[in-house]
């Protein structure tokens, strides 16, 4: 196209307004010369080449007072004062990384709040990904994904006006012309188009204009492929059949494989199979369709992990997207509880779709398909079970069949309640669901089973509760090591292996079984998750490493001001050495060193190293890791070490403690992991302790022998209140000098309530009938000076049985008699009760309270 040079030309752009002001030929001269700079050097911002007087009208060409103190950018020709060219200023900044120039401009294009039609212009011209990109820079990420939710809703919302759907519906019966133009309106909607038209089919009379516009379901776009899913289910209702089978044709048309699953799950549907049939010709020849219950058991396990792609629509564009849009022919089907989901409620009062398919579109009969935002795990177990009840459909009387529902039954519940889930009294929701999933019987066996194989702790903890209280004792005892519940006692997630010692213990074996050594072993980590007196349970611990110091002490930091108790390393053994032996971890980050192995310590552990150890060990293999790089290190790391550990995100060096905590709730929110709550803690502290408690109860319990090996924790559970009477009870139990030395601190302890020191005073003379005497001659001199103090009777009475077991010296019992104020003695006063030194022994030492030195 030539250039007129005698026109008059009205600077546009900042790079126009250079030349603007001079004659003709200079202009021309300039701007040749600007092109062939363009050429040369680095990749310039977009510039528009649209007319003159359309970019006046652009929305997005605005000029607004808040950018008229703007500087001018570096290579820009003059200072940008429009929203779209403050917006073209943000994105050549930020592609060439000068995060610093940016932040001005996108501070005064946030503050001047554009308006939807702003942001679908911007849209429109730079794309999606300039507002993605945004999400990525820790200094802009949370308001740009503020924006950039923002902009979808306005994008999404243009498109999809009732008037103009209406309008574009009723072209279809038109002229071909105008019926072609109607289809390109409803391809732009997308997946509304669906629901459009669905209404419209139900409203219509004429057979040929329903004719019509069912036959338009198969012109639609891949985007329509859910709402047509989910339409499949009119078939139940002879009103709406016909609408299914027109939805099964358009699948069959549009050629998404993931409806050949929902396709094979409506048998009764003619069009149903033909359509699936068609698929997988086309799209995947090697599936073999004799088996459809396969088939759909296969699809249905594939949303139970997660590893189908969901919604597609614009938020798809985004795969750190939280929430999806989920379609649905009933709204019972998109009912949940989003109390326990705060983002959900956040996502409603910023004016999406709402989380709760009953605000999400005007009230209607069953006859078109609705959709709602839903969490992406909840939507893609809703989609899941919507398969495992076709299969159940086609196998009643199948265990696997019932347990595949139950699985997603259990999960859903659990994510619902989301941090009560396994609180007690466990929600109403996890109990109702779990009444019913024992009531069920093998089922609950073959779920369990499930769980465990696909990694759905959820499921398996509350799989496990269930089938312990059901399970026959005998013939899960004669050979436990077939059994899913002896599986669980080494699940990688704590809820399970919890859940599966409380089981065994309540079952109360009466005689040692193949592997009723991991039984105590598996509760004695729960029993530090207790709390001290007076004190809150501890923190959730996280562990740092870097090969820099104090780099890993500097996040260390930053994590604690989130609420965990953080350390930093620059070894990498003591770093997984560490995560190993904490049961309290819950975070690990790692800042991945130069490539290749990096001697430290005694050993060769570089990034792979620790990232493999940590996998292996059930201990570590679900406990989250961070991979700390810089902003343009994210997709080589994420390459790199992405696939070493099962629960791995990658976050950008932090810019400040904000961004910091912003990246790790990102990231922990992308892996579905998060720190136990202060409830739970306490509450895997009272279960465990109450185990104990029983096992000690039961003398013919084959744990018993074990209980050696919880000393330790059971002398820190004994500490806290609420686990205070079981762990005294097991303490009882326990052959070992800690554990009859704490029980002597608890009975002694003038801070405790007088009940909690009488039981410890008893359990100290039931452990010394059991064992024997384990305390020093100072700890029997201040239980005997004790005796002497106290004034409780129930107290005097118990701290005289303690002594009495303990088999005293005789000369010690006579001169208590003699001296004490007492049935046996006549003196008031109380003195020594030790014998009188010879005048030539040496003075004995003095005894501070509290001390065990003799």
């Amino acid at each position: 196209m030539a250039l007129d040079c005698s026109a008059t030309t009205h600077p546009t752009t900042p790079a126009q307004a250079v030349w603007s002001s001079h004659p003709a030929w200079l202009a021309c001269l300039v701007m040749g010369l600007t092109i062939i700079s363009s050429i040369l050097s680095a990749p310039w911002p977009a510039v528009a080449q649209a007319p003159d007087d359309a970019v006046s009208r652009s929305p997005a060409d605005a000029a607004v007072e808040a950018f008229a103190a703007l500087p001018r950018p570096e290579r820009f020709a003059s200072a940008p004062r429009s929203f779209r060219e403050v917006w073209q200023a943000i994105d050549y900044l930020v592609r060439i990384q000068k995060i610093d120039v940016a932040r001005p401009y996108f501070d005064a294009f946030v503050e001047a709040q554009p308006s939807d039609e702003v942001l679908a212009a911007i849209q429109r011209e730079f794309g999606t990904r300039t507002f993605l990109e945004l999400t990525d820079v820790p200094e802009f990420a949370q308001r740009a994904e503020a924006l950039t939710r923002k902009m979808l809703q306005a994008s999404r919302r243009q498109r999809t006006d009732p008037t103009l759907l209406a309008n574009a519906i009723n072209l279809l019966s038109l002229s071909p012309a105008e019926a072609k133009l109607g289809m390109a309106k409803l391809r732009e909607a997308k997946a509304d188009a669906v629901a459009a038209l669905a209404a419209a089919w139900r409203d219509a009379v004429d057979p040929l204009l329903r004719g019509r516009l069912a036959q338009a379901l198969g012109f639609l776009d891949v985007e329509a492929v859910d709402p047509l899913i989910a339409s499949l289910d009119a078939a139940g209702d002879p009103e709406t059949r016909p609408w299914a089978e027109a939805a099964a044709r358009a699948l069959g048309r549009l050629g998404d494989t993931r409806a050949i699953p929902f396709l094979l799950g409506h048998a009764d549907l003619p069009a149903a199979l033909e359509a699936a049939n068609d698929l997988a010709r086309a799209r995947r020849p090697s599936l073999d369709l004799s088996d459809p219950s396969a088939i759909i058991q296969a699809e249905a396990m594939k949303y139970l992990v997660g590893d189908v792609p969901l919604a597609i629509d614009e938020s798809r564009l985004d795969p750190n997207e939280t929430e999806v849009r989920l379609w649905a022919w009933t709204r019972e089907e998109l009912a949940w509880d989003d109390s326990n989901y705060p983002a959900a409620n956040a996502a409603g009062q910023e004016g999406d779709l709402a989380a709760n398919p009953a605000d999400a579109q005007p009230a209607a009969t069953d006859t078109q398909p609705v959709a709602a935002m839903l969490p992406r795990r909840l939507a893609s177990l809703k989609l899941g079970m919507r398969l495992a009840r076709l299969n159940l459909i086609r196998h009643e009387a199948d265990p696997h069949a019932q347990g595949l529902v139950l699985v997603f039954a259990l999960e859903t519940a659990a994510f619902e309640a989301g941090d009560r889930a396994f609180l007690e009294p466990a929600p109403d929701m996890v109990q109702s669901t779990l009444t019913e999933a024992m009531a069920a019987g093998p089922a609950l066996e073959a779920a369990l089973t499930l769980a465990l194989d696909h990694h759905q702790h959820a499921a398996a903890a509350l799989a496990a509760r269930g089938w312990g209280r059901i399970v026959d004792r005998d013939r899960l005892l004669a050979d436990p090591r077939t059994s899913p519940l002896f599986r669980a006692l080494t699940s990688p997630e704590r809820r399970v292996r919890l859940e599966a010692a409380r089981a065994f213990v309540e079952l109360d074996p009466d005689r040692p079984f193949p592997g009723s050594n991991r039984v105590v072993s598996t509760l004695t980590p729960f029993l530090s998750e207790g709390s001290d007196e007076g004190a809150g349970p501890p923190p959730p611990r996280a562990f740092v490493f870097s090969v820099n110091l104090d780099r890993a002490n500097s996040y260390a930091r930053l994590l604690d001001t989130l609420g965990y108790a953080a350390r930093g390393y620059d070894s990498g053994e003591e770093f997984v050495r560490a995560a190993y032996e904490s049961s309290l971890v819950e975070l690990l980050i790692v800042e991945p060193g130069p490539r290749g192995v990096v001697p430290i310590g005694s050993g060769t552990y570089d990034t792979v190293e620790i990232l493999r150890n940590l996998k292996a060990d059930a201990r570590t293999a679900q406990v989250p890791v961070l991979l700390v790089g810089g902003l343009g290190m994210v997709d080589r790391i994420e390459r790199l070490y992405g696939e070493l550990h099962p629960r791995t995100a990658v976050i950008v060096g932090p810019g400040g403690p904000e961004d910091f905590a912003f990246q790790v709730e990102r990231a922990l929110k992308r892996l579905n992991a998060r720190p136990l709550s202060a409830q739970e803690r306490g509450l895997f502290a009272r279960i465990a302790t109450d185990a104990m408690a029983r096992i000690a109860s039961q003398p013919s319990s084959p744990f018993r022998t074990d209980l050696d090996k919880a000393s330790v924790g059971l002398s820190r559970a004994s500490r806290s209140a609420p686990t205070r009477a079981s762990a005294t009870t097991a303490l009882a139990m326990t052959p070992t000098v800690p554990a009859q030395q704490r029980l002597l601190d608890l009975a002694l302890d003038t801070e405790l309530p007088v009940a909690d020191r009488l039981e410890g005073a008893k359990a100290l003379t039931r452990s010394i009938q059991r064992f024997g005497p384990l305390l020093t001659d100072g700890q029997e001199r201040r239980l005997d000076a004790a005796l002497g103090d106290e004034s409780h009777p129930s107290l005097r009475a118990a701290y005289a049985a303690a002594l009495g077991a303990l088999t005293p010296d005789p000369v010690i019992v006579g001169r208590r008699m003699r001296l004490r104020h007492t049935p046996l003695g006549l003196k008031s006063s109380r003195e020594s009760l030790t014998p009188s030194p010879s005048p030539d022994a040496p003075p004995s030492p003095s005894v501070q309270p509290g001390s065990d030195l003799p």
